[in-house]
């Protein structure tokens, strides 16, 4: 479970959930605008058309990352170990099928975990992906300036931070990104893992 990545640098991490949906293009589109980076975290069920499919592959070219959110936002805490596993597996191997391309990152619904949850993470090769930055531009759509302070407020080198694909959050991301240059942050992508060397 990582909720921010040690770095020589002071790098920071945006990260988006909940998608794809309307607005997953107008986010790329800033995100690539400004030569950025971001994670996706995707539900299952909102990945259905080839349109979807195409636009992963074109962001997985771009250096964009994306991982799952289960297949329909669903809470893993405490249910039994073996559901957490099987919830985590369907989404990853269907999004995985869908975007053609592994899946290396995990986020829990709501960011409610127990000890199954990180047991089931590691027993599906997941890294489960928290973060230690909340916009709650989920919580505070009509109140930006909220949002930007609780990125101002919070961020610190390593930081990966939780946005979610609103329309509010396309509005504020340039300003988001900007607060983060002017703080002397680079954005970076999440590190995909190196293959195990074979023996």
């Amino acid at each position: 479970m990582i909720a921010k990545i040690p770095t020589s640098k002071p790098t920071v991490y945006l990260t988006f959930d909940d998608g794809p949906g309307k607005y997953t293009k107008d986010i790329v589109a800033i995100l690539d605008e400004h030569d950025v980076k971001g994670g996706f975290f995707w539900i299952g069920q909102n990945v259905k058309t080839e349109r979807d499919s195409k636009l992963a592959r074109q962001m997985l070219a771009n250096g964009h990352i994306i991982g799952t959110h289960t297949m329909y936002h669903e809470k893993l805490w405490k249910k039994p170990k073996d559901v957490q596993i099987q919830i985590i597996r369907t989404s990853t191997e269907y999004i995985s099928q869908k975007i053609g391309a592994p899946i290396y990152y995990f986020r829990p619904p709501y960011g409610a975990v127990d000890q199954n949850t990180l047991l089931a993470s590691k027993e599906t090769n997941q890294i489960l992906a928290y973060w230690n930055v909340d916009s709650l531009d989920w919580k505070y759509g009509d109140k930006p300036d909220l949002i930007m302070n609780n990125i101002a407020r919070e961020v610190k080198p390593g930081s990966i931070i939780l946005m979610h694909e609103k329309e509010h959050t396309v509005q504020l991301l340039p300003k988001i990104i900007k607060l983060l240059k002017d703080k002397g942050y680079g954005i970076a992508p999440l590190p995909t893992p190196k293959p195990a060397k074979k023996a």
